[in-house]
């Protein structure tokens, strides 16, 4: 009977994996997706088990004044261990350090760097360190050694899901065997104001279904590693005029728009398993008229946890943004987010600012104002995913909390089990999607506000570039078709009015330039515009003009878009784009 019921629900699991085309595990060979099916089914619930029963182990071995520091989460400077740092950890014991561009020059160095930092904690906190990383792709990108992928507009271009789940496992996995466990993405975030200064292009997209879409499979991608993926910013950061690294933004929605669309990947994205959000530094005077949500237990509390039932880890955004800091003192917004209920307190720079932190949060336990129950809950969530993600050995659990073989018996194996099938779905996704960064790049090509179609005859084709990846490309291009000319861009002013009848196509960096090109007199058959910034600003656009974008500068965008004018129609963005600054063209 047993044995009935399992191949029932066995067929049941393959049967809903083979239906859905959006999931890459359909592509997957049978033996893996077996060993899926074993672990959603039946082992995940006895890990969260076995877990959950180490925490309270370790919980009650961990001084509360060590449970302190791991609420904080700190900036970091240079490139190797310094002293500054080494004293840091071993005066507070944050829970994590947060890397930039700048702490990053290689992966052997990186690596090094993360070893070195964990002893450095082990040792004098008995706790490992969270490391974390905004790698979001497109123009937010930290490491530059693994598999690259476009900007999430550009993925959401796409509207295929398989996409963003690839997107996110293997950044996921490729981050978090470098030893980095957080990644501070996707933005769920609705790009709905095309005036927006800071979201744009980190957005999926304009529309709530598409953007959900792909932060759900973004998240199922991610959740098969050991990378810990963050929903960002909440409760939406879309539509906003302002900033908030530079001052506090405003957005006058009750709870119930927020619900119908701001809400809704966030909503969605909890509903299939993110383990994290970023709260974002926004005021909402229609929910809480008096705190910006960081500090607002109206909507972490209440909307987040409670109403929206999430459990997972949740951090503020950083909290040296002016939104905050230009209006809190540092030490007073940190005690009062995690009275909110905020989990972690997120600091980019390393100065004096986590030591002031920590005293804060220390007179406030020791007068009642941060409670034991508070603190233990933020704290044993964390240790839940340092021992999910496998950052002690076990040996080192044995030794720190003194932890016996039979009580790690089931974590050890376990663990394994998890960590080869997340390393077997990645080898066979490797061999199954050998170039999927170019794949998704060339598909996300389009064109701003009409479709572009163009069968290039004898005409000469003059191009004016910045890029040397582009002049590349064209140069192997420029071997099958002689009427090329490539310039540098710098040459456009000094030969516009030589190529009256040519067909000109110009590298843009700003919206601006295109605009003072765009606006002159013709003197040209078609001008032709290639982008691969930020397209929500003002545009001026005549019959026969077009713009072509990537919505994202990493390489093989660039290749991509020059392969794809010459190889096939582009259809118009789906976006929320800005009304253009003329009227000749219909949107």
């Amino acid at each position: 009977m047993k044995r009935s019921i399992l191949l029932i629900v066995l067929l049941l699991f393959f049967c809903n994996v083979r239906k859905s085309e959006d999931n890459p595990i359909h592509h997957l060979s049978w033996k893996l997706q077996t060993k899926i099916f074993l672990w959603e089914i039946f082992y995940k619930n006895l890990w969260n088990k076995t877990l959950n029963q180490l925490v309270e182990k370790i919980s009650n071995q961990v001084d509360d004044s060590i449970k302190m520091g791991q609420l904080i989460h700190t900036g970091i400077s240079g490139k190797n261990v310094q002293k500054g740092i080494s004293e840091q950890i071993e005066s507070f014991c944050p829970g994590g350090i947060i890397f930039f561009k700048s702490n990053i020059e290689s992966k052997e160095q990186l690596i090094k760097f993360i070893n070195e930092l964990q002893q450095i904690s082990k040792k004098n906190c008995k706790i490992p360190l969270f490391f974390s990383i905004d790698q979001e792709w497109g123009r937010v990108d930290r490491i530059d050694f693994t598999t690259e992928f476009p900007s999430a507009l550009a993925i959401g271009q796409t509207d295929k899901p398989e996409y963003a789940w690839l997107s996110g496992f293997f950044t996921g996995y490729e981050v978090s065997q470098l030893g980095i466990n957080f990644i501070f993405a996707p933005v769920a975030d609705i790009n709905n104001n095309p005036e927006n200064p800071v979201i744009n292009t980190r957005s999926f997209g304009s529309d709530k279904e598409r953007v959900s879409r792909m932060v759900v499979s973004y998240i199922e991608g991610m959740n098969f590693t050991n990378g810990i993926g963050f929903l960002k910013h909440f409760p939406g950061h879309g539509d906003t005029r302002v900033d908030s690294h530079l001052d506090l933004p405003v957005i006058l929605k009750n709870r119930e728009e927020l619900k119908d669309f701001e809400l809704f990947p966030f909503i969605e994205g909890i509903r299939k398993g993110a383990k994290g959000v970023m709260i974002a530094h926004i005021l909402y005077p229609l929910i809480d008229e008096q705190f910006p949500s960081t500090l607002s237990p109206k909507i972490v509390d209440e909307l987040l946890k409670k109403e929206l039932s999430f459990a997972g880890l949740i951090i503020t955004d950083a909290m040296e943004m002016k939104a905050v800091s230009d209006k809190y003192k540092l030490e007073e917004a940190s005690l009062m987010s995690l009275n909110a209920g905020v989990d972690i307190i997120l600091l980019t720079a390393q100065n004096d600012n986590i030591n002031k932190i920590y005293k804060k949060l220390k007179l406030s336990y020791d007068n009642n104002i941060l409670s034991k129950q508070r603190l233990d809950e933020s704290f044993k969530k964390q240790m839940y995913y340092k021992l999910d993600v496998g950052l002690w050995t076990i040996d080192e659990l044995q030794e720190l909390f003194s932890l016996k073989e039979e009580e790690l018996k089931y974590y050890k194996t376990m663990l394994g089990f998890k960590n080869q099938l997340s390393e077997e779905i990645y080898e066979e996704l490797n061999g199954l999607y050998p170039d999927i960064s170019y794949q998704i790049s060339y598909d996300s090509i389009r064109a701003l506000y009409k479709d572009f179609s163009f069968s290039f005859g004898e005409e000469t084709i003059s191009f004016f570039l910045k890029s040397e990846i582009i002049k590349e490309e064209l140069q192997i291009l420029q071997e099958q078709q002689k009427q090329i000319k490539i310039y540098d861009k710098n040459e456009f002013f000094r030969l516009k009015k030589s190529f009256k009848d040519d067909i000109v196509i110009y590298e843009i960096q700003s919206l601006e330039e295109w605009n003072k090109i765009a606006q002159e007199e013709k003197s040209y058959k078609i001008l032709i515009g290639l982008y691969l910034g930020n397209p929500f600003g003002k545009i001026y656009l005549k019959e026969n003009q077009f713009i072509v974008a990537s919505f994202s500068p990493t390489k093989n965008s660039q290749r991509a878009i020059i392969r794809k004018i010459f190889r096939e129609p582009i259809p118009k963005a789906n976006l929320n784009l800005m009304p253009l600054l003329n009227h000749e063209i219909k949107k």
